[in-house]
């Protein structure tokens, strides 16, 4: 029974119900929990634990996403390394009970969820397999886990750190036993939260990223919603994300329109955004930064200089220059 359970979750979208499921999702999930909207206040998981008591959870899909099932390969550098086999560790911030979880794990990459509401984990281990004992534990976060068995009578798990996501540094997740992603899934998490938490969550997303890691973002653009809140999902717009995610290259890889299922809810305009970030192979430091032009300038000076290469002129009242070969005459010596 398990192995049969499991094989649900590797159901892909056909070309067509990869097209009506994004309409789908937009009309049925954006919906759900945008025209309800109200103001967020307290505890920032108090919210969603309501729409999860209650069963509004319309935004997850009965399938994979169709964006991660179109871009699978590029998310995972499939396309740079012709290696349909190799094993990522893969990360779906703000999870709840999607079944892209159990897709990735039960095609052999290390699969990794955060989640501040414990009934979505119940309900996405419960399709999945069987919970085991939890594995770790810090103050406000806990890893939890599930079992199943694999089509090849393997054993596969997937692993949910429950808790605040904005409070999973890089130093916590290490304690917590996670290792930096390869890649990342957000579909409808940074369109979730509040604007004013988007640095916090790109910060922290970052920090959890292996260098050259790959993050596959599905975001929203639209106006606001009738009854005057702008969200969620909140637009987001491509100066939004290369501002949040400064050193990366952004590349946009799809802009569905699905405006026309929204205007008879209110909205002149929706779009589905997908992007695909990649994150520098080194990371940006003092030490290996290129030099600017004023320290290449002092670097020479001060080489020429000790090699008696050239001298100094007082140059009266101006500027203290240096006098020499014509590639450091023109630098300015400062006392």
């Amino acid at each position: 029974m398990a192995v049969a359970r499991s094989l649900l979750w590797l159901r892909r979208p056909s070309a067509c119900a990869a097209a009506a499921a994004v309409a789908a999702a937009a009309i049925g999930g954006y919906a759900a929990f945008s025209f309800s909207a109200q103001p967020l206040e307290g505890n920032r998981l108090d919210r969603w634990s309501l729409k999860w008591e209650s069963g509004q959870t319309r935004w997850h899909l009965p399938h994979v996403h169709p964006s991660l099932a179109k871009y699978e390969s590029l998310l995972l550098a499939n396309e740079q390394h012709g290696d349909e086999s190799k094993t990522s560790s893969v990360f779906f911030p703000l999870c709840g009970a999607s079944r892209d979880l159990g897709y990735m794990a039960l095609r052999g990459h290390h699969v990794v969820g955060a989640e501040g509401v414990g009934k979505a984990i119940d309900q996405l281990f419960q399709g999945f397999g069987e919970e085991t004992a939890i594995a770790r534990h810090l103050p406000g976060l806990k890893l939890r886990k599930a079992a199943t068995d694999g089509p090849a009578g393997n054993v596969i798990s997937l692993e949910v750190v429950e808790g605040d996501f904005l409070e999973l540094s890089a130093s916590r997740a290490a304690a917590l036993g996670l290792p930096r992603f390869d890649a990342a899934f957000d579909r409808g998490s940074l369109v979730a939260i509040q604007p004013k938490d988007r640095p916090m969550y790109a910060a922290v997303l970052d920090g959890l990223m292996a260098p050259g890691g790959r993050i596959l973002l599905v975001t929203v653009e639209h106006d606001p919603f009738p009854n005057g809140t702008l969200g969620p999902p909140f637009s987001l717009l491509p100066e939004d994300v290369r501002t949040l995610f400064p050193n990366y290259e952004v590349r946009q890889l799809q802009r569905v329109d699905n405006s026309e299922d929204f205007k008879a809810r209110g909205l002149s305009e929706l779009f589905e955004v997908t992007y695909l970030l990649t994150k520098p192979a080194v990371a940006y430091t003092k030490a290996n930064a290129a030099p600017t032009r004023a320290e290449r300038d002092a670097a020479l000076i001060k080489d020429a200089l000790a090699k008696g290469r050239i001298g100094v002129s007082l140059g009266g009242d101006g500027p203290i220059r240096a006098v020499g070969p014509p590639q450091v005459a023109g630098a300015q010596v400062r006392s």
